[in-house]
């Protein structure tokens, strides 16, 4: 449900290797399928000790499975992949995954402005965008293994109030994204100065200066990537997942400002 119009799809078919023949054919006729009505797919066929080898050589790899999920086919293999998949590639390995998801985040962050308050912030990948907040998620997911805010919330380490302000800017965001999509008929994650009016009636603000009406959109923006980018870091030092880093998120915030 939070796929955007023009991104790519992910799929992986997991298979016995007593049924190899067969999954072939069945793998061949899905690929076609999906590049004839025009989707672009990313795809892999394995066993699950292949697909647990590879997760443990990839980080992207890893994060993928991890909130992988059963479209079609048989329940019981899809159990075992995914009590082999915790066992083996998510106990044990806590430490090296939240260094390599912080490093992640840091290039990330370098790359698209290191601050909130860009022009033309990037939606998926800048300061408090999508990433920021499914980077949280999945780190929280090797220590706690939860992979909602409502999970986490029942476990204690999240507010009722922070649960909401997080839910309502993720969707803001998401929705955003999906408008860029949608606007430029391509995969587009940049609020570009030329599409912000645009994205300003997509979402129904109705001043009658055009000037004020984008950037009220555009205020609503940042309110929600900030609160993202804040909350985020907040949970992460509170989960010890990560040290606290205050004069750093100060600045971040600060830095664009002046």
């Amino acid at each position: 449900a939070e796929l955007s119009p023009h991104s790519d799809i992910d799929i992986m078919f997991v298979h016995d290797s007593k049924t190899q023949p067969f999954i072939t054919g069945v793998v061949e006729k899905v690929l076609y399928t999906m590049w004839d009505v025009g989707l672009k797919v990313g795809h892999s066929t394995r066993s699950i000790a292949e697909a647990v080898e590879q997760a443990n050589k990839d980080m992207q790899s890893k994060t993928s499975l991890i909130e992988s999920r059963l479209l079609v086919g048989s329940r019981q293999l899809y159990d075992e992949f995914r009590e082999t998949l915790v066992k083996k590639c998510v106990r044990g390995h806590e430490a090296e995954y939240f260094a390599a998801r912080m490093d992640d985040q840091k290039s990330r962050h370098e790359k698209f402005g290191d601050t909130v308050y860009l022009q033309e912030p990037n939606v998926k990948s800048g300061c408090g965008g999508l990433r920021d907040f499914q980077n949280l998620i999945w780190m929280a997911f090797f220590k706690y293994g939860a992979l909602t805010l409502g999970e986490l919330r029942k476990q204690g380490h999240v507010e009722a109030s922070e649960q909401r302000q997080l839910e309502a800017a993720y969707d803001f965001i998401l929705r955003v994204r999906n408008a860029l999509h949608y606007l430029t008929n391509r995969p587009c994650d940049a609020i570009a100065i030329g599409l912000q009016l645009q994205l300003a009636n997509e979402f129904g603000y109705r001043q009658h200066d055009v000037l004020r009406r984008t950037e009220a959109f555009m205020r609503d923006y940042y309110m929600h990537s900030r609160n993202i980018f804040l909350l985020t870091n907040t949970l992460a030092e509170r989960m010890a997942i990560k040290p606290p880093r205050a004069n750093v998120l100060a600045a971040l915030l600060r830095r664009g400002r002046k």
